[in-house]
């Protein structure tokens, strides 16, 4: 029996795609670096950015996974906020946990909602 990644599933689109599609979602043009980093993202790559601009390439590859789950993980309560907040304007669905709303019940409605 052959083992596929989950990756395999993903839509892996072309740079031009990524372009249009950031553009539409976000607003913007992403750099060379964000496109390369969101497709080894997509490619089921470990990447790791310390660049100005980040960001837009964790997002870039939100587009394109199939509204499967990504967790992405801040220092900082108030970029979890900021990155929630600019996500659902561009139509993704998230959530920021924190200490206060981490309960069963928050993890039991978001399980609801997206099911």
């Amino acid at each position: 029996m052959t083992s596929t990644s989950n990756f395999e599933r993903y839509i892996l689109p072309t740079r031009e795609v990524i372009q249009d599609r950031v553009n539409d979602a976000f607003g913007c043009v992403p750099c060379k670096f964000q496109i390369e980093a969101a497709m080894a993202f997509l490619r089921g790559k470990d990447v790791t950015l310390i660049a100005p601009g980040k960001t837009l390439a964790y997002w870039i590859a939100l587009l394109f996974n199939n509204n499967d789950m990504v967790v992405i993980v801040t220092s900082l309560n108030v970029l979890g906020e900021q990155t929630q907040v600019q996500l659902e304007e561009a139509g993704v669905k998230s959530i920021m946990l924190n200490k206060e709303n981490v309960t069963k019940k928050t993890y039991k409605v978001h399980f609801y909602l997206e099911n």
